[in-house]
């Protein structure tokens, strides 16, 4: 499915805040933007949102035009626009996807795409293929929907691959084990940070107590979730935190505070832990799952005829899941998935 004018991906992996902001101020010092520039830059970075977007309104551009000149901000927009990922600074979304254009070869499709953004935006967002121009309207699509309006989701994915993982499983004698990752806990650092002996240890045995509750929470996570390991997100088993909360004799509150931002390593893929407390749908399919199918379903689907929900809905059916038709669609907006008139293409 299209990236294109959708959510952001509903990765498993997620970071416990954005840190596009920060990104963008350290690359100010570290490129050479003119000094005279750097406090208006600075004012704009602090209104990217977390999709990477300018904020943008007739009101602020007055303001910033009244207190630093026309020429000033625009020199300042232009370089916020070539710091980063294309498309980071858009201030609406023809102008992000310019951006991103822009870094293209330049081509007849790629000319086509810049002539859809800028003049027949409104015909392709209603899927009026009949509205465009047909010569390279194909390629020209395949390349517009290559793009991203949340063009700060590269970044984020580019900050989240930095973090290290709290736990490691590996499979020990046909079972999975779960176990502290070393690259994130050294209890000698911790310990070595501290210029009072006592203090330190009362500070490596409150944190060995959280890893001890963090690393029991894991395991238990993967005794439930085994095949998960070896079949994927399709294979998960509906987990509930409350019932986790059971099992170990704490409340869920405890269980959510345990796996905010905790991140585990298996086969070599770096994954939110709470990725593993699987919701659970109304006949029992954990809630990954079913979403899961539903990507297996649309990538089946003909493009130039998308299914709607409803057909979704009786096709998840025939696999023993059972969903309410408004169910389906949260499943799949969460997935990133166009609703079926904007996954429509022109026929071959």
């Amino acid at each position: 499915p299209s990236l294109l004018f959708t959510a952001p991906p509903s990765l498993l992996l997620e970071t416990a805040e954005s840190n596009i902001r920060t990104v963008l101020h350290e690359q100010i010092f570290e490129s050479s933007t003119p000094l005279t520039l750097r406090p208006l830059l600075t004012i704009l970075i602090e209104n990217i949102d977390d999709n990477g977007m300018l904020e943008w309104s007739d009101a602020m551009q007055a303001e910033l035009t009244e207190n630093y000149g026309a020429e000033k901000l625009q020199n300042a927009i232009t370089a916020l626009q070539n710091m980063s990922s294309p498309g980071i600074g858009g201030r609406d979304l023809a102008e992000c996807l310019l951006l991103q254009l822009a870094h293209l070869p330049n081509s007849a499709a790629v000319r086509a795409a810049v002539n859809i953004v800028k003049h027949r935006m409104h015909w392709f967002l209603r899927r009026r293929f009949d509205k465009l121009s047909q010569q390279n309207l194909a390629a020209a699509i395949d390349i517009l929907e290559s793009l991203t309006n949340h063009p700060g989701a590269s970044l984020n994915t580019q900050i989240a691959a930095a973090a290290l993982p709290d736990v490691e499983f590996a499979k020990v004698r046909g079972l999975w084990k779960a176990h502290p990752s070393a690259a994130n806990w050294n209890p000698t650092a911790v310990k070595s940070s501290s210029g009072n002996y006592w203090r330190a240890r009362q500070l490596v045995a409150a944190v060995s107590s959280r890893r001890r509750k963090l690393l029991d929470l894991a395991q238990l996570a993967a005794d439930r979730q085994s095949v998960f390991f070896t079949d994927g997100a399709a294979a998960l088993r509906p987990f509930p935190m409350q019932e986790a909360a059971a099992a170990l004799g704490v409340t869920s509150g405890m269980i959510s505070h345990i796996v905010a931002d905790k991140y585990f390593l298996a086969n070599g893929e770096m994954l939110a832990l709470k990725s593993l407390f699987a919701r659970q749908t109304p006949n029992g399919t954990a809630a990954a799952a079913a979403t899961q199918y539903i990507k297996t379903i649309v990538a089946r689907e003909d493009s130039s005829h998308p299914i709607s929900d409803s057909v979704i809905q009786q096709q998840l059916r025939h696999q023993g899941i059972v969903l309410a038709r408004r169910t389906v669609g949260k499943y799949r907006t969460a997935a990133g998935i166009l609703r079926a008139s904007m996954r429509k293409r022109p026929p071959a």
